[in-house]
């Protein structure tokens, strides 16, 4: 895992549909620019509907399990997950950027994070909340699977659009020519076009 990638993290009560797709999706579009987690209130099952619906556009589900908050611990930087087996996962909270809720419930109990941490809420529908034959539910989850897929696109989208507009590169690493010093030796350093704090 790369210690310096931002984390964009979901949240929806049961961790099992809707936050799960978000993970999913979010990682296959991000192509590795960021770190995503997802988590609920208590820890589930992955819905194998979910499942199902992503694999019917290309988009894998291996490796993801649900898991709930235990804890937010500001003075020791962790966010600390438990998932379905039991399992402990902590995540610097420095490197939260982002939290996303995607359910009601998610909204009104999602802990309290940092004052730079933005928060978004993402009204999706629950597709698990309706019942009968896969072939009556699918449809539903495939619905929420297009709003979040949507969702995202514009996401991503809309940060690649800040990072471009302030002349710094996502990556603190990899400077873009904006952020360099001017060559012109004649140039003084104000006139470099680098912006405070870019690398």
């Amino acid at each position: 895992m790369n210690n310096e990638k931002k984390i964009i993290l979901g949240l929806c009560t049961a961790n099992r549909c809707r936050s799960q797709m978000f993970e999913a999706i979010m990682k296959h579009l991000a192509a590795g620019q960021y770190e995503v987690i997802s988590a609920g209130t208590k820890a589930t099952v992955v819905h194998p509907l979910a499942i199902k619906v992503l694999a019917e556009i290309g988009i894998s589900t291996d490796g993801q399990c649900s898991k709930k908050i235990v804890e937010l611990n500001r003075d020791e930087d962790a966010l600390i997950l438990e998932d379905q087996n039991g399992q402990r996962h902590e995540f610097p909270l420095s490197r939260i950027t982002h939290v996303i809720t995607l359910c009601g419930g998610a909204n009104e109990s999602c802990p309290l994070f940092p004052a730079n941490v933005l928060r978004e809420h993402w009204p999706i529908d629950d597709p698990d909340q309706y019942s009968g034959s896969e072939e009556s539910v699918l449809p539903y989850f495939r619905a929420s699977r297009d709003d979040i897929l949507q969702r995202v696109k514009n996401f991503i989208t809309s940060i690649n659009t800040k990072v471009e507009d302030s002349g710094c590169c996502s990556d603190k690493n990899i400077c873009d020519v904006s952020c360099k010093p001017d060559s012109d030796p004649n140039k003084s350093s104000s006139s470099s076009g680098c912006k405070e704090g870019c690398c």
